[in-house]
């Protein structure tokens, strides 16, 4: 699980992006993600997006722009996640 960067779900198919650059498919739900994943240090970003903090290299917060990096992938966090997104990476972080 530490290896895993994020997981994008597109069309029912749930893509994993690992650190090393591999990818791996899954028809897991990112709600079932989710419930294994969140208390390792994972956070839902977007309706179709789940991050793992320990990769992210950058962000900006502000709700003009709400980016997140992880090494080169960048990322936009929903509106309506940005509140919980802060509030998780400052308990995290």
């Amino acid at each position: 699980m530490k290896n895993i960067l994020y997981i994008q779900c597109e069309d029912h198919l749930a893509t994993i992006f690992l650190n090393n650059g591999t990818t791996i498919h899954d028809i897991k739900t990112l709600r079932e993600f989710e419930k294994e994943l969140i208390p390792l240090g994972f956070f839902r970003i977007r309706n179709n997006v789940i991050i793992n903090g320990n990769y992210i290299t950058e962000m900006d917060v502000r709700i003009e722009k709400r980016v997140v990096k992880l090494k080169k992938d960048t990322f936009i966090v929903a509106k309506l996640r940005l509140k919980s997104f802060v509030a998780w990476v400052t308990t995290v972080g």
